[in-house]
């Protein structure tokens, strides 16, 4: 009887352990003092991928955060997403997107500039904070300006 238990508990360790099929499906956040990032994700399991990304600039001289966000679709082949991101303008070029997960995250090599940024895989609620300590910034460098 204890070999049966056993057995079936190894199996079932073994069944929900598939390290071939990872998911991407979630939120991943990141940016530093110049644009806050955050790309949602859902992996169909099929190798696509659909989603939105929003970046989240400062306006200094308008005093507010700016959000853009765009539809994204792609596909994943192991650990590499290829993913493009749609313009929301008639005319305007759609950009590429080219990522490694690593871990929990997700790393992008911005193409225009060498620019290297770590997506981190975070719920709503981090997303969030990471906004509100973003935006604060406005507040830092009006006071800056004054001085």
């Amino acid at each position: 009887m204890k070999r049966k238990m056993f057995m079936l508990a190894a199996c079932t360790l073994i069944a929900s352990c598939d390290g071939a099929s990872s998911s991407y499906t979630g939120s991943y956040v990141g940016g530093d003092n110049s644009a806050l990032i955050q790309l949602e994700l859902v992996d169909s399991g099929e190798g696509q991928l659909n989603g939105t990304m929003a970046v989240s600039q400062l306006d200094l001289e308008a005093g507010q955060l700016e959000t853009t966000v765009k539809s994204v679709t792609g596909a994943k082949d192991g650990d590499q997403l290829s993913l493009l991101a749609h313009s929301n303008s008639f005319g305007a070029r759609n950009s590429p997107l080219s990522m490694q997960a690593q871990g929990n995250s997700l790393i992008w090599k911005v193409p225009m500039n060498g620019m290297t940024i770590e997506l981190v895989k975070a719920d709503q609620a981090a997303y969030r904070e990471r906004l509100i300590t973003f935006e604060s910034q406005l507040h830092g460098m009006d006071a800056d300006m004054i001085d």
